[in-house]
């Protein structure tokens, strides 16, 4: 599991189900509409245009089960919890289903009793998007049970997958690793130059500009302080752009706070804040740089450090959560150990005073995103593993 960017992971058909395809349901009993939520839609709605029969079940008036039924999908409302146990079953019955996906831990319960119920017949799929959370002692010791349940666990990246099997000591066997997918923000397609996204941004025309998102107060933090090294040790008069989003500690106070860090470090003058106000702000920001710093786990991590891939901006990164998985370091992006300003400051020197070798392995990086981040890719490969563990005699 060096990379989660590797082919297919076990022949399929072409864009298809296989001719044998077993009626699938997927579960998820939440009632948010967040990332977890949105890759389930999106998950749905491909298996189901591979010809597979998919039937998506969702508490009443979820906002999950609104989108699906938007898009035409086939779906169940069913309570949440042990109380609409009954009702799911025989929703799942009506469906014929023989596979079951969750993509949630906190429905893995509710899955693994379905299960019991229906015996061998039923192969339970369960889809790991996020991190697990870090827990103990017997809550610890529950989750582990649920999880061995699964015939198939497919986490969306590498550390995932090593979490669920140093946690749950699942077999490997029953552990595989499929990107999650990622849809592009429309403007991305259709990039402006970056003097324009400059201009619209109000940024210096011909300064050199490195980029972070403030995700949390570490991250920018640790940005000014490489940006001094940088100026000062390294000799190379760059600016920074700091653009707020959606995960921004809110309030006024953490913007002043940086202003104050930034003008006790002499850096003022090259300094530009920029909280965010609308959608468009992320994709000209990423148009107006040379370089974007990823200098903290919360930038690393996951659909933020796809979302970096993607944009198409040479990256700086620190090799924590899933840079090291992600980036190869000198051919999509540059790497510095955790927490070494010095380090860091010299490889945002290089990608700088390089702008060549830097925008190819930008290139790179956003066309392995595209390539292997698509619904229909992460289709195909979960149809590989249904259809895998559907064959083979169950593993639990």
């Amino acid at each position: 599991m060096k990379s989660i960017f590797t082919s297919d992971l076990l022949p399929t058909t072409q864009g298809r189900c296989s001719a044998e395809a077993l009626p699938l349901a997927v579960l998820c009993q939440s009632a948010d509409w967040g990332p977890v939520e949105q890759q389930t839609l999106w998950l749905a709605q491909a298996l189901y245009h591979t010809g597979r029969p998919v039937l998506l079940l969702a508490p009443p008036a979820a906002p999950l089960l609104c989108e699906a039924q938007s898009l035409g999908l086939p779906t169940g409302a069913v309570a949440a919890g042990l109380v609409g146990i009954a009702p799911l079953a025989r929703q799942l019955r009506q469906h014929g289903t023989r596979v079951l996906l969750t993509t949630r831990p906190t429905d893995l319960g509710v899955a693994r009793l379905l299960k019991l119920w229906q015996g061998a017949t039923l192969r339970l799929v369960h889809r790991q998007l996020e991190p697990l959370a870090a827990t103990g002692g017997l809550h610890a010791w529950w989750n582990s049970r649920h999880t061995h349940a699964v015939d198939a666990c497919v986490a969306a990246y590498p550390r995932v997958a090593r979490q669920v099997q140093q946690h749950a000591a699942l077999d490997p066997r029953r552990l595989w690793v499929v990107p999650p997918v990622w849809l592009p923000e429309p403007r991305l397609e259709q990039p402006a130059p970056p003097a324009e996204a400059r201009h619209l941004l109000d940024l210096p025309a011909r300064a050199l500009l490195v980029g972070v998102v403030a995700r949390d107060a570490a991250g920018p933090a640790f940005a000014l302080e490489a940006l001094y090294r940088l100026r000062e040790e390294e000799g190379v008069a760059a600016e920074l752009v700091v653009i707020g989003c959606p995960d921004t500690p809110p309030g006024a106070d953490y913007w002043a706070r940086l202003r104050e860090l930034a003008g006790q470090l002499r850096l003022s003058h090259c300094v530009h804040l920029r909280p965010l106000h609308n959608a468009a702000h992320p994709v000209l920001f990423y148009q107006a740089l040379d370089g974007l710093l990823l200098p903290d786990q919360a930038n690393t991590a996951g659909m933020a450090l796809l979302g970096a891939m993607a944009a198409g901006c040479p990256l700086v990164s620190q090799a924590s959560a899933d840079a090291p998985d992600l980036l190869e370091d000198g051919r999509t992006g540059l790497l510095f150990p955790v927490h070494d300003l010095a380090r860091c400051a010299a490889t945002l020197a290089l990608a700088l005073t390089q702008p060549g070798p830097a925008q190819r392995r930008a290139g790179r990086a956003a066309a392995l995103v595209r390539q292997h981040c698509s619904p229909g890719r992460q289709a195909r490969q979960l149809e590989a593993i249904i259809e895998y563990v559907c064959r083979h005699e169950t593993l639990v």
